[in-house]
Order: structure tokens, then sequence, then C-alpha cells
């Protein structure tokens, strides 16, 4: 009797997730648990395992179907915070082979937006696909996470690896226009604060140079860009105080 009322028990606790109210439930608990003195992360590494790890198929429906669900979303959330650092690293590597899915996905970016900061694995990824990723709807807040995660080698690489070679493909993008230009705009903010307090600069504080240097290098691209609809803000946000962004890409 006690078996099975456990086993109906991890059962409810699994629909729970995915649903409106109960996934509120389900991260309370969480929360409750780890507040617990003598072993403040016995339940979350239960929890990562018979939720998350054991129902991670082939196909990865149970991680993914988690990530990407707007309530079960929340519970990983609050299950990132309470992991301990080893089990945490356990569930980055988990989600690394599908970086890229999760983070064209609308709820399954704000789980890879998370890991950024933490996890050189999910950065190394996103590096990877950065080119690719910045020309889907809705990654700019990832990829501007991700760069600000970045040292200074590891920006200095995507800078002029992946950045300026595309910049033409990427500024002529709908969604692509929008992470340059907020790039840029970010560079800007760093320059001036830089600038202001007679701080040294790095390469985040002078990206949008480096950009307009390139722009400026290239035969004729500047020009194609501002005959270009979206190519024109990003030329424009170099060169004008106004920095419009055009679009509904959020």
């Amino acid at each position: 009797m006690c078996i099975r009322d456990s086993h109906s028990a991890e059962q409810a606790m699994h629909t729970l997730m995915f649903d409106a109210s109960g996934n509120l439930l389900v991260q309370d608990l969480l929360l409750a648990h780890s507040k617990n003195v003598t072993d403040p992360h016995r339940y979350s590494l239960m929890f990562l395992q018979k939720h998350i790890i054991s129902t991670n198929s082939g196909d990865a429906s149970g991680l993914m179907n988690v990530a990407r669900n707007p309530y079960a979303s929340h519970v990983l959330f609050t299950l990132l915070d309470v992991l301990p650092a080893k089990a945490h690293m356990e569930l980055c590597k988990l989600v690394k082979p599908h970086v890229e899915l999760l983070t064209v996905h609308l709820n399954g970016r704000f789980v890879v937006e998370k890991l950024v900061a933490s996890s050189a694995d999910i950065r190394e990824v996103l590096v990877r696909c950065f080119a690719k990723l910045a020309k889907e709807k809705g990654t700019q807040h990832v990829l501007l996470t991700l760069w600000d995660a970045l040292d200074e080698r590891a920006a200095k690489d995507l800078l002029h690896n992946t950045l300026l070679p595309a910049v033409k493909d990427l500024s002529c993008n709908a969604s692509g226009s929008i992470v340059v230009q907020k790039m840029i705009q970010d560079s800007q903010q760093r320059h001036e604060q830089a600038t202001r307090n007679n701080l040294p600069t790095n390469v985040k504080a002078t990206m949008c140079l480096s950009v307009e240097r390139y722009l400026n290098k290239i035969d004729g691209l500047k020009a194609t860009l501002l005959k270009d609809f979206f190519g024109k803000f990003v030329v424009q946000v170099l060169t004008s105080s106004a920095q419009p962004i055009e679009s509904s890409d959020e």
C-alpha cells in the first residue's frame, strides 16, 4: 500500500509540474526542502533523478517537454536554483545537446538564458551557433546574455571570427539586425561609462568601434546596409544618438 501510494504521489507530482497552479506548489516544495538544515539537497537531487533524468529518453522527450512547457519550465528554473553544483553541472550536460532547439523556443530559451552564466558547455554551443541563432526570432536576450558572460578572449573571438564576417548577413536580417543593434548599444554604453570614469576599455566596450571600422574597410558595405530596410538601422545606431530599433522581435 505504501509503495502504491508513493508511486501515485510521484505521478501526481509530475502532473502538477505541467499545471498552471500545480507548478507553483512544486516550486514551493522544492524551496521548502532546500531550507532543510540537515540535508538541503536531498529532495532536489531525488526530484532531478525521478522527474528530469529518468524521463529523459533518447528522443529527449522528458527534458525537452519540461523545458518547453510554460509551467514545468518554471519548476526547472527553481530546481536550478536549489541544486548543488555537481548536480547543476549534470543537468547542464543534459541540456547541452538541445541548446539550439531550446534557444529558438518561446519557453525553452529562458532555460538556456538561465544557464549561460554558469555553464561553459552552454556558452560553447551558443558561440558555435551564434550566427545561425541570431537570425531566429526571439533569441536576442539569450545572445546578449551570452555576450555579457564571455570573458575577454572569448568575446574577442566571437567578434572577429563570427560577428564581423557575418555582419552584412545579420544586419540585413529582421532578427539579426536587432542582435547587432543591441550589441552595439551595449558597447556604446560600456564605452561611455569607461570614458566618463577614466577606466580602461575592453573588447565589449570597443565592439561598436570595431563594427564601424569594419563597415568602412569593406568597399561598398555601408552603402549596401543603408539601402536595406533592416541594415540601415544598424548604420543609424552606429552614427546616431537616436539609436532606433525597428522590430517586434521581443
